[in-house]
């Protein structure tokens, strides 16, 4: 077994590791099973005690739900919408709800107050790297929210982009220029689509006034 005094410096360094997870928003009860699990991480002979300690925290903290990524939450918020929700929409929508924040230097997002009732930041390792951080996982109940928040207009034209690849603006220009087509299915004519046009190169403004160049004239 450590001495006394190797098991206290194990628990500082340990300490002061747990206070950059509870900055990061990490529950007490996440914090709390941490610390046991690096104890017994750095000294095995104390692995039996952590246990116990850890089996206590179950006993008197209710499980949470797991919650989702919101990778997971975008792939409900598209089923649900019936438009393409990507998850980059969904950190932007629940940081302008106010129940994240992202923290730029660590380059992380922070749950914060509002949020803790819809979702949690849990400790989680990257299967294909060394990378070890707090990931925010969300509740079900988010869900609702965040689909009255896309179904505001100001916000769908912003963040929503529908299943054909189009935006909502996209697909209203692509409407109208369809119903400018003629009766018999025809498109508009070269001088409908010429008076529409904003940008031009030097030859189809030519052409289209009709002047033929030559290229001696510029020489």
């Amino acid at each position: 077994m450590p001495s006394p005094e190797i098991v206290a410096t194990a628990v500082q360094t340990i300490d002061q590791l747990s206070s950059w997870l509870e900055n990061a928003g990490l529950s007490n009860a996440a914090i709390a099973q941490f610390k046991f699990n690096a104890l017994a991480a750095m000294h095995p002979e104390l692995k039996e005690v952590a246990e116990l300690a850890k089996s206590l925290i179950g006993t008197t903290h209710s499980l949470p739900e797991e919650g989702m990524s919101v990778t997971e939450l975008a792939a409900i918020l598209t089923e649900n919408l019936t438009v393409k929700i990507k998850a980059e929409q969904v950190n932007t929508a629940l940081a302008k709800l106010g129940y994240q924040e992202k923290n730029d230097e660590k380059r992380i997002w922070v749950i914060t107050e509002a949020g803790s009732q819809y979702g949690i930041s849990l400790l989680a390792s990257s299967k294909t790297n060394k990378w070890q951080g707090p990931q925010l996982k969300w509740y079900r109940s988010v869900i609702s929210i965040l689909e009255e928040y896309f179904q505001q207009a100001n916000n769908s034209v912003d963040t929503v982009e529908q299943k054909n690849g189009l935006s909502p603006a996209e697909n209203e220009t692509s409407n109208s220029n369809s119903s400018n087509s003629d009766l018999s299915g025809n498109k508009p004519s070269n001088k409908a689509n010429a008076k529409s046009k904003k940008a031009w190169t030097i030859a189809e403004r030519l052409k289209e006034k009709g002047i033929k160049s030559n290229p001696t004239k510029f020489s």
